[in-house]
């Protein structure tokens, strides 16, 4: 077989696990809630554009027609790319997967990309029609592994890890105080690691996470702003001057996230919005940094979630660039996403 059967053979694979996918979702979505939905095309191109399938929804509002992606497996950060690719006609795109981890959907509901599973859960929000499904069941050969590893401890330990390899082969104790949680969640957190395959066998004895690093960096970047973020904020600030400098260099214990990291490792992006990590008390950020209580303002400030380690390729006063990478990246403004990918390519996957 020659390399262009080849190819031929592996796009009609894959035309037919979309096409069974796309089948399974709309089976459930029409039994879960009633509408009618008939499928216009598949495997289209429009304006230099492929399209998976185009489908009509017909419910008691009217009829509705989508553009339809179609995944089989969703990747880590994927908001900016959706985002992108269905730009301001997203009332009229339908994002469709086997299986949406649940921090992804939260996402996507936040910024209203319209969404199904095979499972019939949905998000679907045109005006004229409005369907949402949470509820169904995921199959158990669909389902991830439950437990705590995407939870707060979780991400913690992960974020210490990725940050410092050579911890994977340290004590308990010593990953307990790297991560800042309960020396008791160790053990379970590390066996969740192995049970999801993050670690090969040879991960134990010789390079931590090589084949799985930047995998596990992106699905940690993703799953942060939505489970472990929000538990962080301290408050909405702004500077007490209108129109001041901000700071490059700040006080010990504060460290600049989001736009203002992005700009410091890169110094290729000008802020205008600005996110502070500090394990400080707040009235020790107010008189050190100048800035005023505000819910209208654009400085947001994080508890420090992180433990310093010595030899961590760190800008100063910065936060650590995975860190930097997932607020940019899951941030909304198109301006930020260039910056994360150089960061990525410089710093967190190189």
């Amino acid at each position: 077989m020659n390399h262009a059967q080849m190819e031929k053979m592996n796009k009609t694979v894959h035309n037919l696990k979309e096409s069974e996918t796309l089948r399974l979702a709309i089976r459930s979505l029409t039994e879960t809630t009633g509408v009618r939905v008939k499928v216009l095309g598949q495997n289209l191109t429009e304006d230099n554009r492929e399209i998976d399938a185009r489908i009509l929804i017909t419910s008691r509002a009217g009829k509705d027609e989508f553009k339809v992606e179609v995944k089989g497996e969703v990747r880590a950060a994927i908001l900016p790319h959706i985002l992108e690719q269905f730009g301001k006609d997203k009332d009229h795109w339908l994002f469709l997967a086997q299986y949406i981890p649940g921090p992804t959907k939260e996402q996507f509901r936040k910024n209203g990309i319209n969404y199904l599973e095979a499972s019939g859960n949905c998000f679907i929000n045109t005006g004229q029609l409005y369907l949402f499904v949470n509820d169904k069941e995921v199959k158990e050969t669909r389902k991830p592994t439950e437990g705590k590893l995407w939870k707060p401890s979780g991400l913690k330990l992960l974020f210490a890890m990725l940050q410092d390899p050579s911890l994977i082969g340290g004590t308990y104790r010593e990953l307990s105080e790297a991560a800042g949680i309960a020396l008791g969640s160790i053990h379970p957190l590390l066996e969740e690691i192995k049970q999801e395959g993050w670690l090969d066998h040879e991960d134990l004895r010789g390079e931590p996470f090589r084949s799985q690093r930047e995998r596990l960096a992106m699905t940690w970047a993703e799953i942060y702003p939505v489970v472990l973020q929000p538990r962080l904020k301290i408050g909405k600030f702004r500077f007490s001057i209108p129109g001041s400098q901000w700071p490059r260099e700040l006080p010990d214990g504060m460290y600049w996230g989001g736009e203002p990291a992005g700009d410091i490792y890169t110094q290729q992006l000008v802020p205008e919005t600005y996110t502070l990590y500090t394990d400080r008390p707040a009235s020790e950020l107010i008189k050190k940094m100048r800035i005023l209580p505000d819910e209208k303002g654009n400085i947001t400030a994080y508890e420090k979630f992180w433990r310093d380690r010595p030899g961590l390729a760190v800008a100063p006063g910065t936060v650590p660039p995975l860190l930097a990478y997932a607020e940019l990246r899951n941030s909304s403004d198109s301006r930020a996403w260039e910056i994360a990918e150089k960061i990525k390519m410089v710093y967190v996957t190189p």
